[in-house]
């Protein structure tokens, strides 16, 4: 999940050489009937799909884009990057996966607001690198990526049917997959993860 990523994202980016950037975000309220919320509130927020307000950052740290930039085809949302220099506004990247791979880019801060689906009963909006760090990403969105090793880390089980698949799909050896699970429980093992299924779905579909 998002928490488990950014724990792991925060912890390895201080052991990373180099000196470390940090960028700060700057969160207005959208709809003014709810500016009773300060900002310092606002920067604690990190919805899913957006960068955090302090963004930390080191040279040649990995980080993946959040947002589609200019062509799509080249600087498109999930794409990873390398940083290589840094600058007020803009932060110079070279792509390492895809036809542009080795391709220098400059990433600007761009205005990012939570998708409805966050649930929040107010809008804001965040201007903010649409970067995070991607020493480690959610399962949703290794979705499609193509990786030569892969570290499953569940420190819970998945929470929607096929995710398993999903997290251990993007090498095709198993031998380049290794599992970190939770301790063993009188329910279930540590080996073992419980598959998720909505029976009433199924159900209504006429299957069960």
């Amino acid at each position: 999940m998002n928490e488990d990523v950014d724990a792991i994202k925060s912890s390895l980016i201080y052991k990373f050489s180099g000196e470390l950037v940090v960028y700060k975000s700057y969160d207005t309220m959208i709809d003014e009937y709810c500016a009773v919320y300060p900002t310092e509130f606002l920067n604690k927020l990190c919805p899913g799909g957006m960068s955090p307000h302090e963004l930390e950052l080191k040279v040649n740290s990995l980080v993946i884009l959040l947002r589609n930039l200019l062509s799509a085809s080249v600087l498109c949302n999930g794409i990873r990057l390398i940083c290589k220099q840094f600058f007020r506004n803009l932060i110079e990247c070279v792509i390492v996966v895809g036809h542009n791979k080795g391709q220098h880019v400059l990433i600007p801060r761009i205005s990012l607001r939570p998708s409805d689906s966050e649930g929040y009963l107010f809008q804001f909006q965040r201007k903010q690198f649409p970067l995070k760090l991607s020493f480690a990403m959610t399962i949703n969105k290794a979705q499609g990526q193509t990786l030569s090793q892969v570290v499953a880390f569940l420190p819970r089980s998945c929470f929607s049917h096929g995710q398993l698949y999903v997290a251990l799909s993007p090498t095709c050896k198993s031998a380049n997959v290794s599992v970190i699970t939770e301790a063993s429980t009188k329910q279930r093992k540590a080996t073992e993860v419980k598959n998720i299924v909505s029976y009433d779905i199924l159900g209504l579909a006429g299957i069960i």
